[in-house]
């Protein structure tokens, strides 16, 4: 469950009392991708298209450049609050997602594989970022990445009661998911 990580990839940033660890996890001039270590786990968030403008990306300014360290920084921040939010509303986020899949899983689509799955994509993003988790409300957006991973929690939130997104708790020499 735990993998090590190159230090030259680690991120330490203090934000406000918490001290936040992530990983980058993706860097390219124009893409990246970083892990949040602590003080939760298993969630990454990602750089989309728009930052490119957004920043003002080109070939001396980019992401491999000390505005790339600024940046990562921005998105461990921002992949914390998101996990807060998630913490904090894990029951109603579970019970609306739970209901969206009862809905939509039982619509027959009697089309082909390639536009049925685009369809159900599109459907999911929708779903996600204007009934989960509405920007006007929560100030966030989520990217396909992002999303992918907060169905992954609340799917095992659903199936076994447990936050996967939590850390890690010491118990002699094994480690436990809170």
């Amino acid at each position: 469950m735990f993998s090590w990580v190159n230090v030259e990839d680690v991120i330490i940033y203090q934000y406000n009392d918490k001290l936040l660890v992530g990983e980058l996890f993706e860097r390219t001039a124009y893409h990246m991708q970083v892990r949040l270590i602590s003080p939760f786990i298993n969630w990454t968030i990602e750089t989309t298209p728009l930052d490119i403008s957004k920043y003002g990306l080109n070939q001396k300014r980019n992401y491999l450049t000390d505005l790339g360290i600024e940046i990562s920084e921005n998105l461990l921040v921002e992949a914390y609050k998101k996990l807060v939010m998630i913490d904090e509303n894990i029951d109603a986020l579970a019970k609306m997602y739970d209901g969206y899949r009862e809905s939509i899983y039982g619509v027959d689509l009697d089309l082909n594989g390639k536009y049925r799955k685009q369809i159900m994509d599109k459907t999911k993003e929708w779903f996600f970022n204007t009934k989960l988790i509405p920007p006007e409300i929560t100030g966030f957006h989520l990217t396909p990445v992002e999303i992918s991973g907060l169905e992954f929690i609340l799917t095992h939130y659903l199936n076994s009661g447990k936050k996967i997104y939590k850390l890690f708790k010491r118990k002699r020499r094994n480690y436990e998911i809170l």
